[in-house]
C-alpha cells in the first residue's frame, strides 16, 4: 500500500479496518508488535534505527521504518506475539482434545444403552456436520497460528524452532539398497528417553550417523559413515521461546528433533553434541536433572492414570448393563477398544515411571 501511495494512519481494532492517507509512493517497512505501551517500551536502539510508531492502542503497536533494506539491522521484538500465539494454540488444542474425547465417550456410552437404530438416529447428518465444522474451525485456527509463528521467525532469515534436515532425493533409494541408509522405528521412546539416548550413541559408535528424524519423531534415519562420539540429550519443556533454542545452540548443541506443540503441552527436543574428552551434559546440575525427570513422570501419570480408571469403569459399566438387560446384545467392540487403550496408556505410564527411577538411581550413585 505504501508503494502504491497509501500510508497507514490508524487501525480500528474492533472492525479490523485499516485507514490510509493518499501520499507519494515510498517504501516503508511495517512491523506489528504487542507491548504494554507502544514504542515507549521498546529499546532505544530501535529509536536510533529510526523506527517510529504509526499506531498504538492498548498493547498493540504498528512500527514503521523508511530506511533502505540494507540499513535495517535491528527489528522490533516479536516474542510477545509468539507468546500470545502459544497461549492461543494451547487453549485451542486443549479444547479440540476435550471435544474429541467427550464425543468419543458419548458415542461409546450410547452404544451400551441404545439400539443400533437409535444410534443411527442420534448420529444424524446434522449432528455429524456440526461436529466436523467445529473440529475444522479449531484445526484451522491452530494451522494459521503455526503459519504465523513460522513467518515471524523467518523474517530475519532463520528459524530457531526447526532443525536442519538432510534430504537425499533420488539417491536415497540407491543408498538404502546398498545398505548405507537405514531407518529404525522407535515407538513411544519419549516416555523412556534415556534408553533411546544410549541407543543413538551406540549407533554413532558403530558408524551409523543419525541424519534426520521424521516429523512424528518415531522414525530415525541413519547413514553409514565413520564412528563418532556424540552425546544425545532429550529435554522436555512446557513453555519454550526462541531464547531457549538460542542458548543451547550457542553452547554447541545441535537440535536434531523437536516435537510440534500445536496439540501438545510438553515440547520434546532431542539435542546432540560431538565431544572428544569429557562427555557433555545439557544440564550440569544433578538436582535439576532429577527434578526434570520427576516432572516428566508426574505429568504423564496425572494425564494417563485417570483415563485408565475411566476406561476400566466404562468396561465394568458395559458388563453390568449387559447383565441387567440380557435381551440387549452385548457390544463387543467397546470393551475391546477400551482394553487396548488401557494397555497402551498403562505402557506409557510404566515407561515414564521407569525413566524416573533409573534417573534417580544414576544420580544417587
Amino acid at each position: 500500500m505504501a508503494i502504491s501511495g497509501y500510508l497507514l494512519q490508524k487501525v480500528n481494532l474492533i472492525t479490523r479496518e485499516f485507514i490510509f492517507e493518499n501520499d507519494q509512493s515510498k517504501t516503508v517497512y511495517y512491523r506489528i508488535c504487542r507491548h504494554k505501551a507502544g514504542i515507549d517500551t521498546t529499546s532505544q536502539s530501535l529509536i536510533r534505527s529510526q523506527w517510529y510508531s504509526v499506531f498504538t492502542k492498548g498493547k498493540w503497536s504498528i512500527l514503521a521504518n523508511e530506511n533502505e533494506a540494507s540499513e535495517l539491522k535491528i527489528f522490533p521484538s516479536r516474542e510477545s506475539i509468539l507468546k500470545r500465539n502459544r497461549t492461543m494454540k494451547y487453549s485451542t488444542g486443549l479444547l479440540l482434545a476435550y471435544l474429541a474425547f467427550t464425543q468419543i465417550q458419548t458415542i461409546f456410552l450410547f452404544t451400551m444403552v441404545l439400539s443400533p437404530n437409535q444410534i443411527f438416529q442420534f448420529l444424524s447428518p446434522g449432528f455429524i456436520i456440526s461436529r466436523l465444522l467445529v473440529v475444522f474451525s479449531l484445526s484451522y485456527i491452530i494451522l494459521k497460528l503455526n503459519q504465523s509463528d513460522k513467518q515471524i521467525r523467518m523474517e530475519n532469515g532463520f528459524d530457531l524452532t526447526l532443525p536442519s534436515t538432510i534430504l537425499y532425493g533420488k539417491a536415497e533409494g540407491t543408498l538404502r539398497k546398498d545398505g548405507k541408509l537405514i531407518k529404525k522405528i522407535k515407538l513411544a521412546w519419549m516416555y523412556a528417553p534415556d534408553k533411546v539416548e544410549e541407543w543413538l550413541e551406540d549407533m554413532e559408535m558403530q558408524g551409523y550417523n543419525l541424519v534426520r528424524v521424521s516429523w512424528s519423531g518415531n522414525t530415525f534415519h541413519f547413514i553409514k559413515g565413520v564412528p563418532r562420539t556424540i552425546k544425545y540429550c532429550t529435554d522436555y519443556q512446557k513453555l519454550v521461546n526462541d531464547s531457549y533454542f538460542e542458548i543451547h545452540k550457542s553452547n554447541g548443541w545441535e537440535m536434531i528433533f523437536t516435537s510440534k506443540q500445536a496439540l501438545t503441552i510438553i515440547k520434546c527436543t532431542l539435542w546432540r553434541k560431538e565431544y572428544t574428552d569429557e562427555k557433555p551434559e545439557l544440564y550440569s546440575d544433578k538436582i535439576h536433572i532429577l527434578k526434570h525427570a520427576r516432572k516428566q513422570c508426574l505429568f504423564y501419570c496425572i494425564l494417563y492414570i485417570p483415563l485408565i480408571v475411566i476406561y476400566i469403569a466404562l468396561i465394568v459399566l458395559n458388563v453390568r448393563i449387559s447383565s441387567v438387560y440380557p435381551d440387549k446384545p452385548f457390544f463387543w467392540p467397546t470393551p475391546i477398544i477400551f482394553t487396548l487403550l488401557i494397555i497402551e496408556l498403562g505402557y506409557f505410564t510404566i515407561q515414564s515411571l521407569g525413566y524416573y527411577l533409573r534417573t534417580r538411581k544414576r544420580i544417587n550413585n
